[in-house]
């Protein structure tokens, strides 16, 4: 059994990008994961990717990395990942739009709303392998656990 480890956000979210790699069927991909703390870096995580030459930058805001739950960060890895896998899709959409702001706007949306729900049912999938992993790499102080609701207090 591997010694137990404290996990930094920075691993977490590296670890998760090499576990998910297979199991998304981007294991022939170069997935470059680049942390950033520009200011101009509005975003929590971009994608940018080139299918054709399988290879994708998925670049974290640091300062919003600081800010995330393990749970988010997992997240956030999936749905930029899953940006990958529907590239071609939303470029083909992007090229149909014929710079139309407004079809553009909607591509973009559409496009958010496919990813989203794919990472949605990405990790009720992949929790339980994702927990076994990283305990398996010493890392028990992870503990995944995504639900359907959000628990709000007032007051």
């Amino acid at each position: 059994m591997a010694r137990k480890k404290r996990i930094t956000k920075k691993v977490l979210l590296t670890k998760t990008v090499e576990i998910m790699q297979p199991i998304l069927q981007l294991s022939d991909w170069k997935l470059i994961v680049k942390f950033s703390s520009s200011p101009r870096m509005k975003d929590t995580a971009t994608c940018e990717a080139l299918p054709e030459y399988k290879v994708a930058v998925i670049k974290i805001n640091n300062n919003e990395l600081k800010n995330l739950s393990h749970n988010e960060i997992v997240t956030v890895v999936i749905h930029e990942m899953v940006h990958c896998i529907l590239w071609d899709l939303g470029s083909w959409a992007e090229l149909l739009s014929k710079k139309d702001e407004h079809k553009l706007e909607i591509t973009r949306k559409y496009e958010e709303s496919a990813v989203t729900s794919l990472e949605k049912i990405l990790l009720g999938l992949v929790t339980d392998r994702l927990n076994k992993e990283l305990r398996g790499l010493g890392y028990f102080d992870v503990d995944l656990t995504f639900t359907d609701f959000d628990i709000q207090h007032d007051g």
